[in-house]
């Protein structure tokens, strides 16, 4: 565990690392689940048109990234 106060560069480099060996790790063990199948289509319908506008998920996603800057 890294606690990082007031330096926001090292603590999103360590979370890009962290999501990276995780991503690879979750992908790895997923290749082990039954029936695993080939990889589904990337979605191209408005999936993300909740995250923008006038919406309660848009105005999370203001807050966090404020809160990260």
């Amino acid at each position: 565990m890294v606690i990082s106060r007031g330096n926001t560069r090292v603590a999103n480099i360590y979370l890009g690392e962290f999501m990276r060996l995780y991503s690879h790790d979750a992908f790895r063990a997923a290749l082990t689940f039954p029936n695993f199948g080939p990889p589904k289509p990337l979605r191209t319908d408005d999936w993300w048109d909740d995250y923008f506008g006038n919406t309660p998920r848009s105005t999370r996603r203001k807050v966090i990234a404020r809160a990260g800057a």
